[in-house]
């Protein structure tokens, strides 16, 4: 058997499938997802407990949710929706949260039963679970980011920063205990330099700002497009979008001091970044045609997984 290769992008693993013609697939609940995956245009997954939730794209017959077991090897439920998405699903410990490339977000329940569902007033540039709460905050392209209840999916929090220019196009947000932390956002409203924030999530006041270094200014336009933040231990790690293994810069999560780097130090912290990285997994599946084996291997320099397939 040839062997197929998906790639799973992002540290919530995205899944991406290529198709060699139109006649798409159409994966049925109860069969076994990977006699059909070739054909099924598929991407967007998320790994998570031995299953992966991913979407189709483009079908005839209208798009899906999915939820593929790694175990068994069998579609165990799927959603219908009403388009693809551009990101992959965000899970907290009730439900999974699957969001369109327009912005419909749907709150489905871990068994497959769609519980809540809202369409995003602003246009829609991002997601992400809020660690302190499981709530889910989406990002606008230029009106800041919002908050939704996790169960109900009511607004209860509009984060806004408006610069001088009048605009709040924020970087998804990052988190550290009982902080949130935003990029991009305007840190002097004199000169209209932006950088880092960290406010409380209760009480939703500013606890730090931090510059961004300005050796980094020289390289990058802002924090929404080139630069990949990533809270590990007590540190914001700022590191190049682009190539995930150069650190940029660090601040200190606790006070926002920003802490100097030398080749020693920056090294301890890249062999850090390189230790919470995706492992290597592998899967055996028993199926009626034979045992599959099935392994996710991460892509060196990149937050890729590759998935390789094998009929043993």
């Amino acid at each position: 058997m040839k062997n197929p290769r998906l790639y799973l992008f992002s540290s919530v693993f995205w899944l991406s499938v290529s198709c060699n013609n139109n006649e798409y697939t159409e994966l049925e609940v109860g069969n076994y997802w990977l006699n059909d995956f070739q054909q099924a245009p598929i991407q967007n997954a998320r790994l998570y407990k031995g299953k992966l939730y991913c979407n189709s794209i483009n079908q005839q017959t209208g798009d899906f949710l999915y939820c593929l077991d790694l175990i068994d090897g069998r579609v165990k439920w799927k959603v219908p929706v009403d388009n693809f998405a551009s990101a992959p699903v965000l899970i907290n410990d009730k439900a999974i949260y699957y969001t369109t490339l327009v912005g419909h977000t749907y709150c489905v329940s871990l068994d497959g039963n769609i519980l809540n569902s809202i369409k995003f007033s602003n246009s829609y540039s991002g997601q992400r679970i809020n660690t302190f709460n499981g709530n889910l905050i989406m990002n606008s392209v230029v009106n800041g980011a919002k908050e939704f209840d996790r169960d109900s999916l009511k607004e209860v929090f509009h984060y806004e920063f408006r610069g001088k220019d009048g605009l709040s196009a924020l970087s998804e947000p990052v988190f550290y205990d009982s902080l949130i932390i935003f990029g991009n956002v305007e840190i002097d409203s004199v000169t209209g330099e932006k950088g880092l924030i960290a406010i409380g999530q209760k009480n939703k006041q500013r606890v730090w700002q931090a510059q961004v270094p300005r050796d980094i200014k020289s390289k990058f336009e802002g924090l929404n497009k080139d630069i990949y933040l990533e809270v590990i231990d007590d540190y914001l790690i700022a590191l190049d979008f682009f190539d995930r293994d150069k650190v940029l810069f660090v601040i200190d999560c606790i006070d926002g001091k920003v802490i100097e780097l030398n080749k020693r130090r920056r090294k301890s912290f890249e062999n850090l970044v390189q230790y919470n990285k995706p492992k290597k997994q592998r899967f055996s599946i028993k199926t009626k045609e034979g045992v599959y084996s099935v392994e996710l291997i991460p892509v060196d320099n990149t937050t890729e997984m590759e998935v390789i397939i094998n009929k043993e």
